[in-house]
């Protein structure tokens, strides 16, 4: 009987150490993914502030504030990310048929690409158009439309922070390349800020996005993302997921306590 009663004690420490483990394990997958978050927004918020472009990863940010008018969505795109669907075949002399907005150069039998910046100048604008048509946003199974407000281009060293609301809708602002000189700089090293306005979206929606941008030659194998979602606030947690989000990102509306 007094077996029993041992194997019984046993038993029940080996059940409790079991559900121990299985909490401890579930606490470090949350801890984890908590970190990689971190780590994405201070990433993120690096490249940012110190005003450079990183040419190791695409990146793709966005703030979506909510407006009378609609939803304002403020994006920046790597350009390298942004052009590269648009890139033509290769050529004889082992070149390519560049992308809008650039030119590629052969040096050591491998292609480098260029910002064209006469053309950015000249016709900033539909590098939002591009930026349109590669990210589709939709409310209710319907693809919505935006309204362009502006784009402007930072070559590095001149990339105005992006990480909080005023500065996403400051770095929007103004003249179409933030640069004073006109120095050849490849396009991983650029960044396109794009302001858009969907009048279809409100606060109260629930909508979804996703991109059909593919790096490609000119990219960079990985693409970060990083997104806010201003109900309720200024100051929100980062979503980050890395990829090319040709599956669709639900962004809900906080449900009521």
């Amino acid at each position: 009987m007094r077996k029993n009663l041992l194997r019984r004690i046993e038993k029940r420490q080996l059940c409790r150490s079991f559900a121990l483990l299985r909490m401890t394990f579930r606490v470090l997958q949350t801890l984890r993914h908590i970190f990689i978050l971190m780590v994405a927004a201070i990433s993120f918020a690096a490249t940012s502030a110190f005003g450079h472009a990183e040419v190791s990863y695409n990146l793709r940010a966005a703030h979506f504030d909510y407006t009378p008018a609609g939803m304002m969505v403020y994006m920046r795109v790597s350009l390298s990310l942004l052009v590269a669907n648009q890139l033509g075949r290769k050529t004889n002399d082992g070149t390519y048929i560049p992308a809008p907005y650039t030119y590629n150069k052969l040096d050591s039998g491998q292609v480098f690409h260029y910002i064209e910046i006469a053309t950015v100048k000249r016709d900033h604008l539909g590098l939002g158009k591009l930026a349109i048509q590669g990210h589709e946003f939709s409310v209710g199974g319907k693809v919505v439309t935006p309204k362009m407000i502006n784009v402007r281009v930072h070559p590095k060293g001149g990339v105005p922070p992006f990480a909080k609301l005023d500065d996403a809708k400051n770095a929007t602002k103004g003249v179409a390349y933030t640069a004073a000189q006109n120095d050849a700089v490849d396009t991983g090293y650029v960044l396109v800020d794009v302001a858009l306005l969907f009048p279809q979206i409100t606060i109260a929606d629930e909508f979804q996005l996703k991109s059909t941008l593919v790096p490609g030659e000119m990219g960079e194998p990985a693409t970060k993302n990083m997104f806010w979602d201003h109900r309720g606030g200024d100051q929100q947690t980062p979503y980050g997921v890395e990829g090319l989000i040709d599956a669709a990102i639900v962004f809900s509306p906080p449900k009521n306590p």
